[in-house]
């Protein structure tokens, strides 16, 4: 592994981690407002 492969890895894994947080607060706020109002 050189240098460049490295640097794209650990930037692709920190889009990753963005990515899943992102996923996370989109299924939070789903959720929330499922909850909130249950007699759509």
């Amino acid at each position: 592994m050189n240098i460049l492969d490295v640097a794209i890895f650990k930037l692709s894994y920190k889009q990753l981690n963005n990515l899943c947080a992102l996923n996370k607060s989109i299924i939070l706020a789903i959720s929330l407002s499922n909850f909130a109002n249950p007699f759509k």
